[in-house]
């Protein structure tokens, strides 16, 4: 830790009675980004009283994150009989400037890779001055308050800049994964901007609309609990969708919706390595503003083993409990070359012997899983987002839409989809469906 504080000096000099205007501690974890603070004591608006501005930045940091560029805002407080008085306007033109040099860069091909880095150091300002966001190291301890930025519009305005560089990268799949998080609170889009990003998307991924919808009469048995879990609902080589149930598995017939008995299917949902040794058991936020972790246990018995994630924590996230809030998972693969996971929107590749985790760029040939979001083949992948279900594969990315959907894609669960990406699988409110998409 830290400890600052900001004086009004006599113009004569240095005195040890000299008023104390504003102190602060600075919280500093290690890999943190650096966090620099540079107060001004001056009469802002010209009444004759000492006004207050700081200007924080934060550069750099260190493993699992890739270190950042530097970024600033701007906070001012006037000076009031009743004590300082917030100008919040000044912090609000700040981020509005970060929101505007994100938004300029990602719509240039050449600039647009160095975006979602740049978004996130954004975040991780927000994140360390404002009490909004939970996990502030900017702790002020005298003059002043907590710092409540209420900066959602700007939040969100990073969130879609973010979408539109993997747009113009070609990348459908990471720009949904961006719109996923990109409007939730403390996050605000507004219906405008929303359609905005929504639009955004379709430009790399087409939308088409199903030619059908069967509800599957077979319920679905569903994991609950905070262990990631493989989800209920898979594709076989030959088409035919199977669904786990609390009595066993069922075969359906996509088109005619047949359903039968499937004997002899060994579907385990607990998530394990190749050679069942470790078992990932949680991935949560540990609420130290900095990245995520995830939890392995060993079937032998051993001390569990921890992982950093190249993730950021949320900006909606708030800490519960002794090891703070679990996190949202999607479990892809767990093959020789390591556990690819979708973790809070952000494709990770944890190493094969947990040493560490990485971004991963694009997914591996690993064996196929039941109850993954990967067709048979491994080559297609779906993900449920605000918009509609986004199906990547080797033809290119569609968001598929039905109207007896509309309005609830973003609450679709263990989704499925088949080599082709003609037929998509997915579970709500404990009832499964499939439906038929293309020709």
């Amino acid at each position: 830790m830290v400890a600052l504080e900001a004086k009004k000096l006599p113009e004569a000099g240095p005195d040890p009675g000299a008023q104390v205007v504003f102190a602060a501690t600075i919280v500093d974890p290690t890999g943190a980004p650096a966090l620099s603070l540079d107060a001004q004591v001056s009469d802002r608006d010209g009444d004759g009283l000492d006004d207050l501005t700081l200007r924080v930045g934060v550069e750099g940091g260190g493993a699992p994150l890739e270190p950042g560029p530097r970024v600033e805002a701007t906070f001012a407080w006037l000076q009031r009989f009743a004590g300082l008085s917030r100008e919040r306007g000044v912090t609000e033109a700040s981020f509005a400037l970060l929101t505007a040099s994100a938004a300029s860069r990602a719509a240039r091909a050449k600039d647009a890779p160095a975006v979602p880095t740049y978004v996130g150091q954004a975040r991780t300002l927000w994140r360390a001055i404002c009490a909004d966001g939970g996990a502030a190291r900017l702790a002020p301890v005298a003059g002043l308050g907590t710092i409540v930025c209420g900066v959602g519009t700007a939040l969100g305005d990073l969130g879609v800049a973010e979408l539109r560089a993997y747009v113009t990268m070609g990348d459908a799949l990471r720009a949904a994964l961006a719109l996923d998080g990109a409007c939730h609170p403390p996050a605000q889009c507004g219906a405008p901007r929303l359609a905005e990003a929504q639009k955004l998307i379709t430009q790399i991924a087409p939308v088409s609309t199903a030619r059908g919808v069967r509800a599957i009469a077979a319920v679905p048995r569903l994991h609950h609990g905070h262990e990631p879990a493989w989800g209920s609902l898979a594709f076989e080589a030959g088409g035919k969708l199977l669904l786990r149930t609390a009595s066993g598995v069922v075969r359906v017939e996509p088109e005619a919706g047949d359903e039968t008995a499937a004997a002899g299917v060994d579907w385990k949902p607990s998530v394990t390595s190749p050679d069942g040794s470790v078992a990932w058991i949680e991935a949560y936020d540990p609420c130290d503003g900095l990245s995520l972790r995830a939890t392995f246990a060993p079937a032998s018995g051993d001390d569990v083993r921890e992982v950093a994630l190249p993730v950021r924590p949320p900006l909606a996230g708030r800490c519960m409990g002794s090891r703070g809030a679990q996190s949202h998972v999607l479990p892809i693969a767990w093959g020789p070359g390591g556990l690819e996971a979708i973790v809070e929107g952000e494709a990770i590749l944890v190493a094969p012997d947990l040493a560490h985790a990485s971004v991963l760029a694009s997914f591996l040939d690993a064996p196929p899983q039941l109850g993954s979001p990967r067709s048979p083949d491994g080559k297609t992948l779906v993900f449920a987002t605000p918009s509609g279900l986004v199906v990547r594969g080797p033809a290119g990315a569609h968001v598929l839409r039905a109207p007896a959907l509309d309005g609830t894609y973003a609450e679709q669960e263990d989704c499925a989809v088949d080599d082709d990406g003609a037929h998509v699988a997915c579970v709500r409110d404990g009832k499964a469906w499939v439906g038929g998409w293309g020709p």
